[in-house]
C-alpha cells in the first residue's frame, strides 16, 4: 500500500474513534491501534511493493520491533481490562509499556507509545471516579515521561560504546595488520577471531618480517583483553618490527621484547605468552617459546596427513617473568608447512566438556593451499560448540616457496 493510501487509512481509522459508541471505550480504542500500527511501521519501512520483483522485504529495526511490541501490549491491556469489565482493573499497568519500549526504541518513539498509553488509561477509565481517573493518569504520564529519559540515557551510552569499539578496533589495527601473501621465501596465510560478539579486541597479536636469508614470525598472547591488552600488545608488536634483525638472534629479540614489557609498567597479573620463529631459505626452522603452544608442521596429503609439534627442550615462563628460552631447530620437509595459533584454538570444549581436536582439524587441512587450509581451520574452530569461543584464536600459516626470494 503506498506511503498516501496508509495515510489516508489512519486517518480514516481515527475518524472512527468517534463514531463508536461510548460505552464501550475498549473498542474504540482498539479500533484505532491497528491503524496507527500500520502507520508507525510504514513510517519506518518503505512499502514492499516499491522493492524490485523478487527482492526480499525489508526487516524492521530492534527499535521498530521493540515499539510495536509497546503498542501490542497496550492493546492488549486494553482488552483485558474490557474483559474483565467495569472496576479499577488493569489502568495502572498502562504504565509498562513506554519501559517496553525504551529497552530498545529511542526517546522519539519511546515519547510516541507513553502519549498513546496516556490516551489509553483516560479512555479506559471512563465512567469511573474523577479523582481517581486523574491520579492514574497522572501515574502513567510520569512512568511515561520517566520511560523516556531511559531511552535516552540508553541510546546515548549505546552511542559511547559503538565509538569506543571503533577506537579499539583502529587500536588493534596496529597490531593485526593485514600481512602481505609473501615475505621473504615464504607465503602467509593469518587469521583471527575474537572471542567478543562484534569486537575486534584481544589479547592476541601477530607479525611477520622479511630478514637476509628467510623471514621472521611471532605470535603472542597477552593475559586478558580489552584496550589494557591492546597495548601490551601493540608495544610488543612494535619491539619486534623495530627490532635489528641483521643483528639479534630469536634469544636476544625475546630479551628486548621483555624490557619493552617492562617499560609498560605491568602489573604483577599481567603477562604474554610468545613464540617467535624464523625460517631459513633452506627450510631450516628455529624456534623460540616463551610459555606459548608449540607450533605444529602439517604435511602430507588429505589421504595420508601428517603431523608433529616443534616442543622446546626446555619450556621457559612467559613475557613477563624474565624467560631465557632455549632455540629449537628443526627443518622443513617437501610440502610441509609451520602452524602457529594461540591457545584460545586448544581451550575450546562443547557443551558436554570435550575439547577441541586440534590435531585432528590440522590433519584435516594436509593438502590444501595455505589460504584454504587456514580458512578451512578457522571455520573448523566456529562451528565447534556452535561458535562459543572464551578466548581469542590466532591463527599463522608458514609455506616455504620453491622459488624463494632473497635479499639483496
Amino acid at each position: 500500500m503506498p506511503a498516501v493510501e496508509i495515510s489516508e487509512a489512519v486517518a480514516d481509522r481515527g475518524s472512527i474513534i468517534g463514531a463508536v459508541p461510548g460505552p464501550n471505550a475498549a473498542v474504540r480504542v482498539c479500533t484505532f491501534l491497528p491503524g496507527l500500527l500500520v502507520w508507525h511501521t510504514s513510517s519506518i519501512c518503505p512499502a514492499t511493493n516499491l522493492l524490485p520483483a523478487g527482492d526480499p522485504a525489508p526487516r524492521p529495526s530492534r527499535e521498530t520491533s521493540g515499539s510495536i511490541v509497546a503498542l501490542g501490549a497496550i492493546a492488549s491491556l486494553i482488552l483485558t481490562d474490557a474483559a474483565l469489565g467495569p472496576g479499577p482493573q488493569v489502568a495502572g499497568l498502562m504504565g509498562c509499556p513506554p519501559f517496553l519500549a525504551a529497552m530498545f526504541a529511542g526517546p522519539r518513539r519511546t515519547a510516541l507509545v507513553a502519549v498513546v498509553s496516556t490516551v489509553a488509561t483516560s479512555i479506559v477509565n471512563e465512567g469511573s471516579d474523577l479523582s481517581a481517573q486523574i491520579v492514574r493518569v497522572a501515574f502513567v504520564a510520569l512512568a511515561g515521561s520517566t520511560a523516556v529519559v531511559a531511552a535516552h540515557v540508553r541510546a546515548r551510552h549505546d552511542r559511547e560504546l559503538v565509538t569506543l569499539g571503533r577506537i579499539a578496533e583502529i587500536a588493534q589495527l596496529a597490531v593485526l595488520r593485514n600481512l602481505p601473501a609473501r615475505i621473504g621465501p615464504a607465503t602467509v596465510a593469518v587469521r583471527y577471531i575474537s572471542s567478543a560478539t562484534g569486537a575486534r579486541v584481544g589479547g592476541d597479536f601477530y607479525e611477520a618480517v622479511a630478514v637476509p636469508g628467510g623471514m621472521r614470525a611471532v605470535v603472542g598472547d597477552v593475559r586478558g583483553n580489552g584496550l589494557a591488552a591492546v597495548q601490551i600488545a601493540g608495544a610488543l608488536v612494535g619491539a619486534f618490527r623495530g627490532a635489528d634483525h641483521d643483528h639479534l638472534s630469536l634469544v636476544q629479540l625475546v630479551r628486548a621484547m621483555e624490557m619493552t614489557f617492562q617499560r609498560m609498567r605491568p602489573t604483577v597479573e599481567d603477562f604474554a605468552t610468545v613464540v617467535l620463529v624464523e625460517l631459513s631459505d633452506d627450510g631450516t626452522v628455529e624456534v623460540v617459546s616463551c610459555g606459548h603452544p608449540s607450533p605444529c608442521v602439517v604435511g602430507g596429503t588429505k589421504v595420508q596427513p601428517t603431523l608433529r609439534r616443534l616442543d622446546p627442550s626446555c619450556p621457559r615462563p612467559p613475557i613477563g617473568f624474565d624467560p631465557a628460552p632455549t632455540p629449537t631447530t628443526d627443518r622443513l620437509g617437501a610440502g610441509e608447512r609451520l602452524l602457529l595459533f594461540t591457545d584460545g584454538m586448544t581451550d575450546i570444549r562443547d557443551g558436554d566438556g570435550a575439547w577441541f581436536d586440534l590435531d585432528r582439524a590440522v590433519r584435516s587441512a594436509a593438502g590444501m593451499g595455505s589460504e584454504e587450509g587456514v580458512e578451512w581451520l578457522k571455520q573448523a574452530v566456529r562451528g565447534f560448540n556452535h561458535g562459543e569461543i572464551t578466548d581469542d584464536v590466532t591463527l599463522l600459516l608458514i609455506e616455504l616457496t620453491e622459488a624463494p626470494v632473497r635479499l639483496v
